[in-house]
């Protein structure tokens, strides 16, 4: 169990972490080709994206430089609002923001593109619970891009770079964290309802590695300024949590920056996308409950199969059901068929309730909306009347279609009293217009010390 100091402390902070960042975000951007593998059209109409995890807004504005003229509206939010920059353009906004709390309601579902990279490994043991959220943001068939590290070395790399990743595991496992996170993101963005889900493992060329001057240099003060800092807050952990002594904790910096100089290192990354399904299938939203549902089902079909055998043998001959031949009925049956088919119905009902609701609670909506949709499965339980049921069923549509019916109505509206006040102005007789007309000219100039005769008395 983490404890408080681990659930609010920032393991790599330190001096030059703005800095850090930012050369990081070029190795990674060389890494993988570019700022986004979702298929996403970027260049086409503008778009509402979000960049959780923002920092100074780095990636934002790389992203807004490449996709000129587009203009599209961005969100950048960060846990540490110190970061962001003094001055941004009107279509850029900052929010500051625990990943790990409740996001704006009116955020819901409101973006076409939602990107986040190597953050969610800091919402500790909730990483899950962390991921569902943001995923609540994205629109149906909008995408998500999640970043995060394998916290795998490849074979090559160096002592030094070993010893670093396991510093980093430790202070992340410490923190409640799962270190097989980016193994487990397809599987979550898929409970989380997405589809078409895709990943690729993509590799950090670090210092010697990188054939490229520069970024090979950046590499190396982006991984080594962050080893320095895990450094510090490696020493606050239980004794016996890393193989490192104090000593070689405050030589890890120097030590690595030049290993990484000399031998070069790889660090892999996992890039996963997916799109939000436009519809949400059961399997989705009951990812425990598959064989309740199943059996449901089963018991469902059993039980109308039973009876509509017993409605099909219930008179002799089966034509006396219209008056027309005399024949032997059993009146009692009928009775009985018609008491087991309404309580075979609440019974289902009640079950389908009883196994939706936990589920449901957990989606990652406004607990206002958890309250309609459960209402209205409520409904269904004592909804025996046919017409009843059509009615819970149209519940759903009647918010949009509000919506829709009273901005037509008030646009209607508007529109009328203005053309009634238009009218109502040109009606008046000439002189009156004119008067009308005049003593609001004489209004005006009177406060600039004008008083001329109003044109209507000329």
């Amino acid at each position: 169990m983490a404890s408080e100091h681990y659930e609010h402390a920032y393991p790599l902070e330190n001096s030059e972490e703005s800095s850090r960042l930012r050369n990081q975000h070029d190795v990674i951007k060389d890494a993988m080709g570019g700022l986004v593998l979702a298929p996403i059209n970027l260049s086409a109409s503008p778009l509402r994206i979000l960049d959780s995890g923002t920092a100074d807004g780095t990636w934002i504005r790389d992203l807004t430089a490449a996709t000129a003229p587009v203009s599209h509206e961005f969100f950048g939010t960060d846990i540490n609002p110190a970061e962001f920059p003094a001055d941004s353009p009107a279509n850029i906004a900052y929010q500051a923001q625990d990943i790990n709390q409740p996001w704006p309601t009116e955020w819901e579902g409101q973006f076409d593109f939602v990107h986040q990279r190597l953050v969610l490994v800091g919402a500790g043991p909730k990483q899950k619970e962390a991921l569902q959220s943001l995923g609540g943001l994205v629109k149906p068939g909008g995408w998500i891009q999640v970043i995060e590290a394998t916290n795998k070395l490849p074979e090559g790399c160096g002592p030094v770079m070993h010893a670093f990743v396991e510093l980093m595991n430790a202070v992340f496992e410490t923190m409640g964290a799962d270190l097989n996170l980016a193994d487990r993101l397809p599987e979550w963005l898929e409970g989380a309802g997405f589809v078409d889900i895709q990943d690729r493992l993509i590799s950090m060329k670090l210092g010697a590695r990188n054939s490229d001057a520069t970024l090979a240099s950046r590499g190396v003060f982006s991984t080594s300024t962050a080893a320095r800092g895990l450094a510090q807050f490696g020493k606050t952990l239980p004794p016996g949590k890393i193989s490192l002594s104090s000593e070689k904790l405050d030589t890890l910096g120097s030590d690595l920056e030049e290993e990484l100089k000399k031998v070069g290192g790889v660090y892999p990354l996992r890039v996963v996308w997916g799109r939000k399904a436009t519809r949400i299938f059961p399997r989705r939203i009951y990812p425990t409950t598959t064989y309740a549902i199943w059996c449901g089902l089963a018991l469902n079909i059993v039980t109308y199969v039973a009876l509509i055998i017993q409605f099909g043998v219930s008179c002799t001959p089966r034509s006396s059901d219209n008056g027309q031949f005399p024949a032997t009925c059993m009146p009692r049956v009928r009775q009985i068929q018609g008491i087991a088919s309404a309580t075979v119905n609440a019974a289902l009902d009640l079950y389908v309730l009883v196994l939706a609701v936990p589920s449901l609670w957990k989606l990652q909506i406004a607990t206002r909306k958890k309250i309609g949709v459960v209402a209205v499965l409520g409904v269904g339980v004592v909804a025996l009347e046919p017409i009843l049921a059509i009615i819970t069923a149209c519940l759903p549509t009647l918010p949009a279609l509000w919506v829709e019916i009273s901005t037509k109505v008030g646009s209607s509206i508007r529109g009328l009293l203005s053309r009634i006040s238009t009218t109502s102005e040109f009606s008046l007789p000439r002189s009156r217009r004119e008067y009308r007309k005049g003593s609001y000219e004489l209004h005006n100039r009177s406060m600039e010390g004008l008083h001329p005769t109003p044109r209507g008395f000329e």
